[in-house]
């Protein structure tokens, strides 16, 4: 997938935010369940100035460090909870209660709102890339064309 394509899902995600009544959580967890889940992490890293790398690492970490990890302390809480029970939960169960959606509803408002905050600066800074590379084509830190 090439840098424009990446600037058109962040743009998706950018007006369903902004069109979204709702609060920072149901905004990025439409961003998330729509287009954010699409990118491939490494492909659009390589494809980025070494200037917009501080902004693409805090994007990547609110999008999938944070994310990941957070799924992964619901699932062990979950696991310890039913453990010794006389109903316990098998991991398709535990997978229904810990994923994306469910960490991203459980989110404070002021880490969502971070989170949101996060996808509006990628977005500026891929249109910035763009723009850029229409007028001066370049390689990108990794060697992935832009």
């Amino acid at each position: 997938m090439g840098l424009k394509n990446y600037q058109i899902l962040l743009q998706m995600a950018v007006c369903d935010m902004a069109r979204c009544p709702g609060t920072f959580r149901e905004r990025l967890l439409l961003a998330w369940a729509n287009h954010i889940y699409k990118f491939n992490w490494v492909e659009l890293e390589a494809m980025l100035m070494p200037e917009d790398l501080p902004v693409f690492q805090e994007f990547k970490k609110r999008m999938v460090d944070d994310l990941h990890e957070a799924i992964d302390s619901k699932r062990k809480l979950l696991h310890e909870q039913f453990k010794d029970g006389p109903s316990s939960l098998s991991d398709e169960q535990i997978a229904k209660y810990a994923n994306a959606e469910t960490v991203i509803r459980a989110m404070s408002g002021q880490r969502a709102k971070r989170s949101v905050d996060a996808i509006v600066e990628m977005y500026a800074a891929v249109v910035a890339t763009v723009d850029y590379v229409a007028v001066f084509p370049f390689q990108g830190v990794n060697g992935g064309e832009a």
